[in-house]
């Protein structure tokens, strides 16, 4: 029997080489290449967002509306705030 080591799995077989090739920005400027740029904002994309957000509040608002307009519940909107903001989310739990 030789002691011998096992040949090696690849064609290198150095540890210290990293496992996958790094593809950060910093490689592409050294490769001579040019990082991309980022994409300008167009007025049209920023309308939709504020649209969307203004829906979506909007939507938010008549749902919470219609949960404290129902009569099956009894909730106070503004002592469980009070509770929340001044214990926390244990403080909001504790309001009957």
């Amino acid at each position: 029997m030789s002691t011998e080591p096992p040949p090696a799995a690849g064609p290198s077989s150095d540890e210290r080489q990293p496992l996958l090739p790094s593809t950060s920005n910093t490689d592409i400027v050294e490769e001579g290449g040019i990082p991309p740029k980022p994409q300008p904002r167009s007025w049209k994309k920023i309308a939709g967002y504020t649209v969307l957000g203004f829906l979506g509040a909007a939507v938010l608002a008549v749902f919470i509306k219609g949960f404290l307009d129902a009569d099956d519940v009894e909730f106070d909107l503004g002592k469980a705030l009070k509770a929340a903001l001044g214990g926390g989310l244990s403080g909001a739990a504790g309001t009957q």
